[in-house]
């Protein structure tokens, strides 16, 4: 009877770390930050677009980071800041953010660029799909004065996450009319790797 108990409790031993990395993994991929999975019309899974007049599509050319790029062409820009391409399943990325520091980083390369290319990162105090309540944290990467035409470049910053947070959203963008090319987007918490 013994050594079926020591076989049982060696094989869970060995199955909880097996379990454990096949959901580590299904977390890492939950936002496809590399842009390698795709949906039933070529398009980078769990992205979209908002705006009218805006394109996205994944990019195999030549990145600093990974296999793949977001790229994201706008044509007729509004002027408006809300231009670009979004994770749709960022709702997920709040339980593993409330009560800490997120650090959101990527690549961005650049053409023509009107008015600026960026990371963007928002924490509401509103739950998500309402309209009214605070804005506790916001970054869109404007004041960085990225546009015009530009090779690859690093950026980076952090946003502090609330207790009180009911969503966090965040995305790329491109303002006024342009297009940008996003790669190696990483989400880190107090120094530990979320995604990719």
């Amino acid at each position: 009877m013994k050594p079926k108990i020591i076989a049982l409790i060696l094989l869970c031993l060995l199955l909880v770390p097996c379990a454990m990395f096949g959901y580590y993994q299904v977390q890492r991929n939950l936002f496809n930050l590399t842009f390698a999975e795709r949906d039933e019309q070529g398009k980078p899974a769990q992205w979209g677009c908002w705006t009218k007049g805006s394109s996205y599509s994944c990019d195999s050319g030549t990145v600093p980071a990974g296999k793949y790029s977001l790229h994201v062409k706008v044509s007729k820009g509004d002027g408006s800041p809300g231009i670009g391409a979004s994770v749709i399943s960022q709702s997920a990325l709040l339980a593993h953010v409330r009560g800490t520091n997120v650090t959101y980083s990527g690549w961005i390369k650049t053409k023509n660029v009107a008015r600026w290319a960026g990371l963007w990162m928002r924490v509401d105090g509103r739950p998500p799909g309402q309209y009214t309540g605070k804005i506790l944290a916001s970054n869109n990467m404007q004041d960085s004065a990225w546009y015009g035409t530009h090779d690859w470049r690093h950026f980076s910053f952090v946003l502090p996450v609330s207790d009180t947070a009911k969503n966090v959203d965040f995305g790329v963008q491109v303002a006024g009319s342009g297009e940008a090319w996003f790669a190696g987007l990483t989400l880190d918490t107090n120094g530990v790797r979320l995604a990719p």
